[in-house]
């Protein structure tokens, strides 16, 4: 090829062919995700800790914290999943035949190898443990393959991948169904003054640990010597503060739970990338299919999602069910959001409405990445305003819903006089490997509308 041809072949998405159903959904969805970091940035992180009754469980709690698990826990995640997978498409759209450049690779590469220095920076230097861009770019580059599968075939192996994350989630809900039996009957031979093996024994104490696990603070102490380790940690200076935090960061990406992470976010992007070649997220499909895709997802998103928190908030030690309807849930309410916010698109007067989340899903590192710097630098560490352990989960959300006004309102002023976030800018001009434009030549951008059908 020449050298203009890879030029070609490798340019960045014009703003004319910029699709703003995209980057409505990308927008919302990543000031949304600090919805659910917020706990962790304001209350306690640690794996063995989650008790969202640890600061306070007042009624406004008790209800943010059912919304939350309800219809938005994780979905955000799988919309910006779902939507790196349709950008790869865009990205490699040079790329989809035998002869295609090498440079399309190189610069998938690079992008994404860039993507993880800075979920590095975010979890080391930021201190945000729960990063997901180191694990998003490892992703991507496993998932360039797939670009050229048929749409279907993308499908398929995306529930694949999805489904071996539910299964495992089953798995592990059946064993805990085994092991409070066993527990309950070799209780009864300890009752019985009948003699029990050590295997018996073990599976007694590790059912007994959980019953424990599950008492409030008050009645816990292995839970209260916790909080109490955590809470100097993340009050105190700032090497006590990173050592812990760096320690979560390694145990969210180094471990059995991150395999089974990785696994949710390939699937997912795969099936972002059919629902791309297939026109889905884009806006092109009809308003009354959109509104079956929200009905549909909201429906059996929200039933097994309300079943589930119910089951939460008995905080007892009993099997679970959301163990595996959790993630179930999470795609059926992810599809209902990308139903729902393509079908007000559909309408001249929803597209005005949605248009102010169109800026921030043109910057979204530098909004992801200064959310970190507000809540892990600044409001609730010990070196910051120190507001960590202060609020329950009602106060930490009236944070959330503040932080992301205010990044709202600075996205549209920002992208008034600019063509990108300043981060955002940064990685595509190390990504290009060339300065890119960064001062915006033409006035703001105009309303949001789906794309229009090829």
């Amino acid at each position: 090829m020449t050298d203009t041809s890879i030029a070609e072949a490798t340019r960045r998405v014009a703003k004319a062919e910029r699709i703003a159903a995209l980057d409505v959904l990308r927008g919302f969805a990543i000031l949304a995700i600090l919805m659910m970091n917020v706990p962790y940035m304001g209350s306690y992180a640690d794996f063995d800790l989650f008790d969202p009754r640890l600061v306070s469980w007042t009624a406004a709690d008790q209800t943010a914290f059912r919304i939350i698990g309800t219809l938005f826990d994780g979905t955000q995640r799988g919309m910006l999943e779902l939507l790196f997978g349709a950008g790869i498409m865009i990205m490699t759209r040079a790329a989809m035949t035998p002869d295609a450049p090498v440079a399309v690779a190189d610069l998938h590469l690079r992008r994404n190898l860039w993507l993880m220095a800075f979920g590095v920076f975010q979890a080391l230097v930021l201190m945000w443990p729960g990063d997901i861009l180191f694990p998003y770019g490892i992703a991507a580059i496993f998932v360039f393959g797939a670009r050229t599968l048929p749409a279907r075939t993308k499908a398929i192996l995306g529930v694949v991948f999805l489904l071996g994350v539910i299964g495992s989630g089953y798995a592990r809900h059946v064993d805990a169904v085994n092991l409070k039996a066993e527990a309950v009957a070799v209780q009864a031979k300890v009752t019985a003054r009948k003699p029990v093996t050590q295997e018996q024994q073990a599976k007694l104490d590790k059912w007994n640990d959980k019953v424990k696990a599950a008492a409030p603070l008050a009645q816990n102490k292995a839970k209260q010597e916790a909080v109490a380790k955590e809470k100097k940690a993340r009050r105190g200076p700032v090497d006590g503060y990173w050592k812990f935090l760096a320690g979560i960061w390694t145990q969210f990406n180094f471990s059995m739970f991150a395999l089974f992470g990785m696994l949710e976010i390939v699937g997912t992007m795969l099936l972002g990338m059919a629902l791309y070649d297939w026109g889905v997220l884009q806006g092109r499909r009809s308003a009354a299919f959109y509104a079956g895709l929200a009905v549909a997802g909201y429906g059996v998103g929200a039933t097994l999602r309300t079943l589930a928190i119910d089951e939460m908030m008995l905080f007892s030690p009993d099997p679970k069910t959301f163990g595996w309807t959790w993630d179930v849930a999470r795609m059926a309410l992810t599809l209902g959001h990308v139903g729902l916010f393509n079908l007000i698109l559909k309408s001249a007067a929803g597209s005005r409405v949605l248009s102010v989340f169109q800026a921030p899903g043109r910057m979204p590192l530098t909004i992801y990445l200064s959310a970190s710097i507000l809540g892990m630098l600044i409001i609730f560490p010990g070196f910051g305003f120190g507001q960590f352990g202060r609020h329950g989960w009602a106060g930490l959300e009236a944070i959330a819903l503040s932080i992301i006004a205010g990044q709202l309102i600075f996205a549209n002023v920002w992208m008034a006089y600019f063509e990108t976030g300043p981060i955002d800018w940064l990685w595509k001009s190390l990504a290009y490997k060339k300065r890119q434009p960064f001062l915006k030549v033409r006035g703001p951008m105009g309303v949001a509308a789906p794309a229009a059908a090829e």
